[in-house]
């Protein structure tokens, strides 16, 4: 059989071309608000739900890369922040742990959303090759990749997204191999599942 002797019906190759086309305009947001941070500007904060952000960067990856990302996640956890600076972030961190993953013969990908006192906790860890010292403090140093495409901007534009929303970012090693990054954002004042 040919491949121009598939066709597939018109239900399936409509709802293809939305996902298609909703990528197409995210991937444009995207760059235009990359370069909003060459100019410095003033990002426009709401209250975000950081849980429901973060199950659809997990059914998004399970579309688009067919992986399962292992996940807990707290319901209801508020953060103050860009709605597309949230995703980017997710997203990115995400794909991170993905590719490094894929050095593995079965990669894991696992994701933690819960609220900590006054803040948001979002973990994610891989199973990639366990790092170096010297390749585990290079981790989000701008030009510095372990891809072999990668400009190592990712993880700059990630640091500069939490340090806008007062938190923190860190890089650990991940027992027994890969990565474990730890973001750390300040939750919304009106958050149903802060802790006195």
């Amino acid at each position: 059989m040919l491949a121009k002797d598939i066709v597939p019906d018109r239900p399936t190759m409509g709802s293809v071309i939305d996902k298609i086309d909703d990528q197409c305009d995210k991937a444009a947001k995207i760059i235009d608000h990359v370069r909003s941070y060459t100019k410095d500007k003033e990002k426009t904060k709401t209250v975000l739900d950081l849980s429901q952000l973060s199950l659809l960067a997990v059914q998004n990856f399970k579309i688009l890369f067919n992986l399962d990302v292992q996940h807990k996640i707290e319901p209801n956890v508020r953060i103050v922040g860009n709605p597309l600076e949230a995703e980017l972030l997710l997203n990115n961190l995400l794909k991170n742990a993905m590719e490094a993953g894929e050095e593995n013969s079965e990669p894991q990908v696992k994701l933690i959303v819960r609220s900590s006192g006054s803040n948001a906790l979002i973990e994610i860890s891989d199973n990639g090759p366990l790092l170096t010292d010297e390749e585990l403090a290079s981790i989000g140093v701008p030009l510095q990749s372990r891809k072999a495409n990668g400009l190592g901007l990712g993880l700059v534009i990630v640091q500069r997204i939490v340090e806008s929303a007062r938190g923190k970012i860190q890089f650990l090693r991940n027992s027994p191999c890969g990565v474990r990054v730890i973001v750390t954002w300040p939750l919304s004042q009106n958050n149903p599942n802060e802790k006195e």
